[in-house]
């Protein structure tokens, strides 16, 4: 009868918080480096729609470190890990 969701608020906003800001970032940085570049797709207001979605995401990052602090300390954490040697 009722939909059953797969991930609570809390995780979505802590995926969508943590997720997002990154690849926002990294278009942003791609659009300036190579604005040339052939994209095999349209991207309508592109800076502005962006823009509003790292925003959004920073909001969620905020909200998520507020609410849940242990996570956040985790997601810091993890941050400051150096990268695995192979």
């Amino acid at each position: 009868m009722y939909a059953t969701f797969i991930f609570s608020f809390t995780e979505l906003t802590t995926a969508i918080g943590v997720v997002a800001p990154a690849f926002s970032v990294a278009h942003f940085v791609k659009g300036g480096t190579e604005p040339g570049l052939v994209r095999p797709f349209a991207a309508p207001a592109y800076p502005w729609f962006l823009a509003f979605a790292l925003g959004a995401a920073v909001i969620c990052l905020g909200t998520m470190a507020w609410f849940n602090r242990l996570v956040a300390a985790v997601f810091v954490a993890s941050t400051a890990l150096p990268p695995a040697q192979s």
